[in-house]
Formats: structure tokens, C-alpha cells, sequence
């Protein structure tokens, strides 16, 4: 299953929009509208800055309001030779902390208003006045050459990992988008995927230098049911295109006005969970010009994604993938690493140009998920598949405790282990709470008093909301196997319908 790219960059082909259109909007946030000849102007200003640090090779981790400067400090640091890490401005401190202390970013681009929230020291770059405060601290992370971001995900140990992308990943991908959503000529993107979520690459930065207008909403669903997907643009447009979780979609559809908004589309693509294919028919029921609805898969690790199919009906429901990118590889392998035939399963590998550089800590991840063989160099995505065809194939699920929760790739792994650390806790266990996951239950051992709410509580300093249990069933014990490893099969047994004190 293989897939073929002209090089080119972020900044370039926006500047020469700005250049060619520099009065039409680009853009609308909660400030209002911005031009393309204003935008550029402001990520000159930010590039200016930077390139008095002389940031190139290196990375800035960006602190920011989910306004017109987030994606102008993205543009600013390509344009610069620099790689951007995106940082969640509401995550918890606990995990923030987490990040900016693995990631050793040479400055932070923030605000006033933000800095307090940032560890003391470092060096940042206020973009209120774009002056320069602190000092540059005593060690920064070396980054390969070439990173154009880098972006954190869950990690098994307890710690979230850093991705690293380049920036010949990044073009590969925006050619397989030139294709895939080559209409209509003008299209009005919704932006409303988190920053630290990598679909916010084709919402913004894709989007912005093809010359559509871009809405920038909050990534929270309260807000995108009152962004312009409900009410239209400021000049009275409609959304033409949205990318969403089934998750999200599943939310707006309950309310009329977004799901009006959903009806009216162009274009839905869904990714980041099982392609919904109950929502479908009930969201589209009696629409005359129903919208094209696409599934799209892919890691992180493999640049937002690489395979896809476009629903067609009920007949085609549109879970049997294949690959969309150039440049890119999907093979099923077995346990000895050899190709299953039609009709089999395995686990998914990807190859190709658009793979990550890798991890960005030195621990021998990047060697256990990424390899090198006959085909060349791929990524073992931990996803287990069945093979349909020569060309397709359908993706069936983890082969290991990740799961996914509204988009947001969650290793079950990183609870357990921030779980373990909370007082009076002895051990701890999390699983979806249902095929596919829609939130995760947690069992927990320990000593009294143990209350669910205490610890849930304490998880919500220290996790995003994505990550917390929504349910917390407490034990006397965990299931153990005979040899004594907690027994992950059985653990469903020992949850109660309800969660409230101790279960039997």
C-alpha cells in the first residue's frame, strides 16, 4: 500500500498571499477580523523578535491564548529556522510543568497575563510589547535538523512524550491535503481543535496558506456550538469545513443550531476515534445537499494522518481505510513481523516521508517503535488492523492500554502511574468504560479514609479533564493473575453499575 511531493514551507506561501491579497480577511477570533497583509505584518513583528535570540535550530514553546497571535507565533517560528511546541494554556500546572521540564525549550513565547503560570525563570518573549524578560536557562534540548514541531502525547510511564515532526513530514502531508480538499476554491475552516492536538495543523497552518478564512473558536464544546459553525461568520458565511472527533460531532448534533450548522457544511471529516457510523444517517437524515463526510486515520507519530475513505452511504460506511498521503506505507504484520494475507490481522506499521524524526528523549522509545528493515524505516503504531484488500485495510483497535477520549490518545499507563502517587493510594488500574471508549473507569486499592471524590479531586490538579476517570470504584484489592500481575481481563468484573464507595 504505497503511495508521490513538492517541497515547499509554512511561511513562503503565505507571504505571497499577503503579498497578492493583502485587504482580504484571513481570519476571525474574539478580537474580530484580520487581514492577510495584517496577519503577515504581525508574524513579521514576532519573527523580528525571535531573530534578535537567534533562535534557529531551536525550539519555542508557545504559551498562548487561543487567539490571531497563536498561529502568527507558529508562522514566526518557521520563518525564523525555529520548531514550535504548543503548550495548552488550561491543562494542569502539574503537567505543564511535566512538559517545559522534558522539553528544555530554549524561551517561551507568552503573555503577561499567562506568566504567572509559568515556572519561575527561563527566558520568554512578551508578546504584549514583544520585549524580552528572564534569562536563558543553563541547558536546552538539541532538536534534529529540519523539526518543524514538536507536540507531546501520553505516555506509559507516567510522563506525556514529545514527538518530534519535520518540517518534509509536515509538506507531505499538505500535499495529500491540496488534494483532499482541493474544494471548493474559497472554504471557511472552522478551528476549533486544541493546539496541542495535531489536526489544528490542517485547521490553521494548512488552511491559512492556501488563502481560506479561518475561524478560531475555543477548543471546549460550549464554545465551538457558539462559533461560527451556529451563527456564521462576522460577513455572514457558513462554515464549509470541520474536522472533529465522533465525540464532538455527537455533542453539537444534540443541539439545533450547531447541528444545523454540521447540515450545512461542505465537508466533515472525522478522525481520532471509530468512525461513527450510527451518527451518520440520524445527522444527515433529509438534507438535500448532504455534506462529502470523510474518516481519516493516523498517529501522531505519522503527521496527523495518512489513510482515509469518505462515507457513501450505508453500504459504505467508510471504516475500510487506504492509504491517502504520498510517500507513505501501510503494512499488517504478524508476530514475527511478516505481511498477513487479505483477510488477516496484525499490527499496523507505517513508513514513509511523513513519519516523525522521533522521540525527543533519549530513552530507547524511539528505537523500540520505530525500525528499521527490508522496507525501509517504519513506525509500529500499537493499532491492530485486518487487511481488506491489496490497497485498504481496517483499523481495529489498540494492541496495548491506549486507548482514545474525544481525539485526545490516552495511555492508561499515565493515570495509573499519576493515580499511584496520590495519598492513601496503593495501587490503581484504569479501562475504557465501554467499546469504543467515551471516558475511562479507574479501580483503586488503599488504605482508609479513601474517598472516589478525594482522589478524583486530586487527579484534576495534576491531569487534563480528558484523562480523569469519570468513574473511580475503590477495593479492598486489585485482580492478580497467579504469578501476580494485576489481571487486566478480569478487572471489569469488580466494577460496580454505579460508582459510589467500596466495591465487593
Amino acid at each position: 500500500m504505497a503511495n508521490s511531493v513538492v517541497q515547499d514551507d509554512t511561511w513562503a506561501p503565505l507571504r505571497a498571499i499577503a503579498a497578492a491579497r493583502p485587504g482580504a480577511a484571513c481570519l476571525e477570533d474574539r478580537h474580530g477580523v484580520v487581514t492577510f497583509g495584517q496577519f503577515a505584518a504581525r508574524v513579521e513583528a514576532i519573527a523580528k523578535a525571535l531573530r534578535a535570540e537567534q533562535t534557529s535550530g531551536r525550539v519555542a514553546a508557545l504559551f498562548l491564548e487561543r487567539d490571531r497571535d497563536l498561529p502568527a507565533a507558529m508562522f514566526a517560528a518557521h520563518s525564523t529556522g525555529a520548531a514550535y511546541l504548543p503548550i495548552v494554556a488550561s491543562q494542569p500546572e502539574a503537567r505543564l510543568r511535566l512538559i517545559l521540564e522534558d522539553a528544555r525549550c530554549a524561551f517561551t513565547v507568552t503573555t503577561r497575563a499567562l506568566a504567572d503560570r509559568l515556572p519561575p525563570g527561563g527566558r520568554m518573549l512578551f508578546l504584549d510589547d514583544l520585549s524580552w524578560h528572564g534569562s536563558a536557562g543553563t541547558e536546552t534540548r538539541r532538536i534534529p535538523d529540519g523539526c518543524a514541531y514538536l507536540m507531546y502525547t501520553s505516555g506509559s510511564t507516567g510522563r506525556p512524550k514529545g514527538v518530534l515532526i519535520g518540517h518534509t513530514a509536515l509538506t507531505n502531508f499538505h500535499a495529500a491535503a491540496d488534494a483532499d480538499f482541493a474544494e471548493p476554491a474559497q472554504q471557511v475552516w472552522l478551528a476549533q481543535s486544541s493546539e496541542g492536538y495535531d489536526v489544528s495543523l490542517p485547521e490553521l497552518i494548512w488552511a491559512l496558506t492556501r488563502g481560506h478564512y479561518v475561524c478560531l473558536s475555543g477548543a471546549d464544546p460550549l464554545s465551538i456550538m457558539r462559533s461560527a459553525l451556529s451563527t456564521g461568520t462576522r460577513d455572514g458565511r457558513p462554515v464549509s469545513h470541520i474536522v472533529a472527533t465522533p465525540s464532538l460531532a455527537r455533542f453539537l448534533s444534540e443541539h439545533p443550531q450547531a447541528s444545523q450548522g454540521l447540515r450545512r457544511l461542505h465537508t466533515l471529516a472525522f478522525c481520532g476515534e471509530p468512525f461513527p457510523t450510527d451518527l451518520i444517517p440520524r445527522l444527515l437524515a433529509d438534507v438535500p445537499e448532504p455534506p462529502r463526510v470523510a474518516n481519516r486515520y493516523g498517529p501522531t507519530e505519522a503527521t496527523v494522518w495518512v489513510a482515509g475513505a469518505d462515507y457513501l452511504g450505508p453500504d459504505s460506511p467508510a471504516t475500510e481505510v487506504r492509504v491517502i498521503t504520498p510517500h507513505t506505507t501501510a503494512r499488517v504484520l504478524d508476530e514475527h513481523l511478516r505481511e498477513v494475507p487479505v483477510g488477516g490481522t496484525g499490527r499496523l506499521f507505517l513508513g514513509g516521508r511523513q513519519l516523525a524524526l522521533g522521540y525527543l528523549r533519549p530513552d530507547g522509545l524511539s528505537q523500540e517503535r520505530f525500525h528499521t528493515g527490508p522496507a525501509g524505516r517504519e513506525y509500529d503504531t500499537g493499532d491492530l488492523a485486518r487487511v481488506d484488500s491489496d490497497v485498504s485495510f481496517t483499523v481495529l483497535g489498540r494492541d496495548d492500554g491506549q486507548i482514545k477520549i474525544a481525539g485526545h490518545r490516552v495511555e492508561l499507563g499515565e493515570i495509573e502511574a499519576v493515580m499511584r502517587r496520590c495519598p492513601g493510594v496503593r495501587d490503581a488500574i484504569c479501562l475504557p468504560d465501554a467499546v469504543p471508549a467515551t471516558s475511562i473507569a479507574a479501580l483503586v486499592s488503599g488504605s482508609e479514609p479513601l474517598a472516589s471524590d478525594d482522589i478524583r479531586t486530586w487527579l484534576r490538579r495534576r491531569l487534563p479533564a480528558h484523562m480523569v476517570p469519570a468513574r473511580i470504584d475503590i477495593v479492598d484489592h486489585l485482580p492478580l493473575t497467579p504469578s501476580g500481575k494485576i489481571d487486566r481481563l478480569r478487572a471489569t468484573e469488580f466494577l460496580r453499575p454505579a460508582s459510589s464507595g467500596r466495591a465487593e
